[in-house]
């Protein structure tokens, strides 16, 4: 068995449970927000809904219907491209793309790109584990986790604001 065949063989449980696995990766991403959040709060920046949710229904409407094309930008070109210039260490790949995705996000301040890139690190975890079944389900279910994980984080930020 070679290295690559294994390490796809052990992300096989993935696409066992695909709503399980989607939860997990969307508490993984929770997770890793707050453990970063000391870093995005000291460097400024890191808030993300709140421009958006300022913008009105319109704003948020049209940032859900823009995940596709986030997904393709942000995981699918990148991993492609880094696996065509001979990367292969799983880490990497994440890591490498979950920055690149994180700097799409500066406008929004470097706390921003802080926060961004690690979630962006788990949804580039869900392609690359989903790809071993096809690039369809890798895509799809990439964007699901991050469309639940957007979908959460408005809803926090709304009733956080409420509660201010």
């Amino acid at each position: 068995m070679t290295k690559e065949s294994a390490i796809e063989q052990n992300h096989t449980w993935a696409v066992r449970s695909p709503v399980r696995f989607g939860a997990a990766m969307v508490g993984v991403m929770f997770g890793l927000k707050v453990l970063v959040l000391p870093l995005a709060i000291a460097v400024g920046g890191g808030d993300t809904s709140g421009p958006i949710l300022k913008g009105g229904l319109a704003l948020v409407l049209v940032s859900f219907a823009l995940l596709p094309v986030e997904t393709l930008i942000g995981q699918a070109m990148p991993l492609w491209l880094l696996t065509k210039l001979g990367v292969r260490r799983r880490f990497v790949l994440c890591a490498l793309s979950g920055t690149f995705f994180g700097l799409l996000h500066m406008h929004a301040g470097p706390g921003s790109v802080v926060v961004t890139s690690t979630s962006a690190m788990v949804l580039s975890y869900c392609w690359l584990s989903w790809r071993v079944k096809s690039r369809g389900a890798a895509f799809w279910l990439t964007t699901a986790v991050h469309a639940t994980h957007n979908a959460l984080s408005f809803i926090l930020y709304t009733v956080g604001d409420a509660l201010t």
